[in-house]
């Protein structure tokens, strides 16, 4: 039975579906803390079918045939996508582990993939040249062996997840167990993550050119050259001794679970000061500073399709961690910075877990209060300055949170986004939305042209002063958000 021919141009939008699939995995991997020797498996071989596909594509193999195959194939690889997106998600781990099926969805994708790879090999070796035909064999026998190891992997990931009395894999749950049986006045806790491989444990002397950043309440952030790496880091220390311990697990803690997504900025891991023993946390370097300076030095140049974007990316990072039950409670200019022009949340000194049904309840009003912030940043994306920046900060509170005082509309300021951040300032948490609405109108915006349509901008001729508003809820006092 002949195969029927088809266009190339139907194949074009598989085989870069193919593509995009791995370069996805690759930056999942790039993200992930832990279990990257395993995902690593899961990548290969996505990235053999990617091979596959560039061989089979060079001998013009355009028929029906391969075309249904490769469907499927492409069906099974976002099933692999999404499954290494649970295993280094805290919160889809955790469903896992619970309804067990864990280790089914490993043995049905291995499965599917091996079927998808044989059918895709069920093609008429005779119309191959000689070399080809010798690259094919040996692209099967590698996904073969592949396969073979994905069920070794299998079976040790079942084995260190779901036999608990053998060892505990949820790196949250080690560390808090740790912290629970250990006494903090000493650094045996941090010792046990890095014997356990939980966090990594990064050599000083690996850490050259040292350069003060920044400093606070909770002490000093260092800027640093990562010889490993050939990059920058940062790394954060405390001033607090006595508590340095409690406040590094809680830190260390919140950024594992929140390590995944691109807009929050990644732990790397912790290391030691050689002259007094201190811990610090060292995380990636964001070369354009925090949001506050960001804007000071560059707002002439933004464009509303750059502060929508800017806008965005604060968002989506806020929407990641409400989704895995985390509140900053800390969301303010300074604790925004910008690498590579995109925006990333970091401080999760303050950052709280609500994991039980009567926790999730309470903290929805403080996801409220996130979102309270989140419409002050996008205020401050509008202005490109502080809010009340000219005001006494004691008056200020009072107006505030009794009287309903916010900052004026500025001019030319698109009506849907104005609308949408004065309503994330709602003086009755209530009535604020919840982060996946503004999350969606953000997308929505977006892909719009305001830039050229003076008819949805503002004309704030009649707010040429902040405005008191009846929004009077002591709420608010809990998370201002002026620093």
């Amino acid at each position: 039975m002949v195969d029927t021919p088809i266009p190339f141009s139907k194949l074009i939008p598989l085989i870069k579906d193919v593509n995009d699939i791995f370069n996805k995995v690759m930056n999942l991997y790039n993200t992930a803390q832990h279990s990257k020797k395993k995902i690593k498996l899961l990548i290969e071989r996505i990235g053999t079918a990617n091979s596959a596909v560039s061989i089979l594509r060079e001998e013009n193999l355009y028929t029906l045939h391969y075309y249904n195959n490769l469907q499927r194939l492409i069906q099974v690889l976002q099933k692999m996508r999404k499954y290494i997106e649970e295993l280094i998600q805290y919160n889809k781990m955790k469903k896992l582990l619970k309804s067990k099926s864990i280790k089914k969805m490993f043995k049905d994708l291995c499965e599917e993939y091996d079927m998808s790879i044989r059918l895709l090999n069920l093609i008429n070796f005779e119309t191959l040249n000689e070399t080809l035909k010798e690259d094919v064999k040996e692209l099967y026998e590698v996904l073969q062996k592949d396969i073979r190891g994905l069920f070794n992997f299998q079976e040790a990931l079942a084995k260190s997840i779901i036999d608990t009395n053998v060892k505990v894999t949820d790196t949250s749950k080690k560390i808090t167990d740790m912290n629970e049986n250990v006494n903090f006045t000493n650094n045996q806790w941090i010792e046990n993550a890095i014997k356990e491989r939980l966090i990594k444990n990064i050599e000083w002397n690996e850490l050259t050119n040292l350069s003060g950043v920044g400093s606070g309440h909770f002490g000093s952030v260092s800027k640093a050259y990562w010889s490993k790496t050939n990059d920058y880091v940062v790394f954060k220390k405390s001033n607090d001794i006595q508590n340095q311990n409690q406040a590094f697990q809680h830190e260390i803690q919140m950024q594992l679970r929140a390590h995944a997504c691109e807009n929050i900025i990644r732990f790397l891991g912790i290391t030691q000061e050689p002259q007094n023993n201190k811990y610090c946390i060292v995380m990636e370097f964001a070369e354009g500073g925090d949001l506050r300076n960001y804007l000071y030095e560059n707002f002439s140049l933004l464009n509303w399709d750059k502060k929508y974007q800017l806008a965005f990316d604060i968002t989506n990072g806020v929407h990641y961690l409400h989704k895995e039950n985390i509140l900053h409670r800390d969301l303010h200019a300074k604790n925004i910075v910008i690498q590579k022009g995109k925006a990333k949340i970091t401080d999760f000194g303050y950052a709280k877990s609500v994991e039980t049904q009567t926790m999730i309840h309470k903290g929805v009003f403080g996801m409220k209060m996130d979102i309270y912030s989140l419409g002050i940043l996008l205020w401050e994306l509008s202005s490109g300055y502080p809010p009340f920046k000219d005001q006494n900060e004691r008056v200020l509170i009072i107006n505030i949170v009794y009287q309903g005082l916010r900052e004026r509309i500025i001019k030319d300021t698109p009506f849907d986004y104005f609308n949408l951040y004065t309503a994330c300032w709602n003086g009755n948490p209530e009535e604020r939305p919840i982060i996946e609405d503004v999350y969606d109108k953000l997308k929505c915006m977006l892909n719009k042209d305001d830039d050229n349509d003076n008819s949805s901008l503002i004309d704030n001729s009649q707010f040429t002063k902040s405005t008191m508003v009846n929004f009077n809820n002591p709420d608010i006092f809990n998370n201002l958000s002026l620093k």
